[in-house]
């Protein structure tokens, strides 16, 4: 299976080759049980849809310790692996790599931000947003808004982290 892993502190992009997703895991410096799959774009021509790994916490960390990338339109930090997957949500071949770019420290990240480049990443539970890069995590305002949006689930609502909408009370 065919797989790119992005070094940041190295700005490269590499294809690699090795039976299982996280095979490569140690190559991109993640380790198992630390990490967020995402999906960034979906390829109309292929109908695959182009994933990503990468350290769970990679954007709180603080910015003068972090490495930064972006694809398409969104910002990432750290090592990640990049793979792509099909309709049915099976691993496939990542034939291309997506355009990547690098960025020298956080004061260039919040430049393309204020441009319109990328978005600036946000934790948001129903709307109400706990966190923003390049602040440091508030886990106890986290944790509070997290059951406030819980609570909502028992009146009809839906509960939203982010742009995903994670459950449903159609009550």
């Amino acid at each position: 299976m065919q797989f790119v892993i992005v070094d940041p502190a190295r700005a490269t992009v590499e294809r690699v080759e090795a039976n299982e997703l996280t095979d490569v895991y140690d190559q991109a410096g993640l380790r198992r049980n630390s990490v967020d799959h995402g999906t960034i774009a979906w390829s109309f021509i292929s109908s695959h849809v182009l994933c990503i790994v990468v350290y769970e916490y990679s954007l709180f960390i603080p910015p003068d310790k972090a490495r930064y990338f972006s694809i398409c339109n969104r910002l990432f930090a750290g090592g990640a692996v990049l793979y792509a997957a099909d309709e049915a949500g099976e691993t496939v071949d990542l034939l291309v790599p997506p355009s990547v770019m690098f960025y020298r420290d956080a004061a260039e990240v919040e430049r393309a931000i204020q441009a319109g480049n990328i978005i600036r990443p946000i934790k948001a539970y129903n709307g109400e947003v706990v966190w923003q890069w390049p602040e440091p995590m508030d886990v106890a305002r986290d944790q509070a808004a997290l059951r406030r949006a819980l609570s909502d689930l028992g009146d009809g609502l839906a509960l939203q982290v982010d742009d995903t909408i994670i459950m449903e009370n159609k009550g």
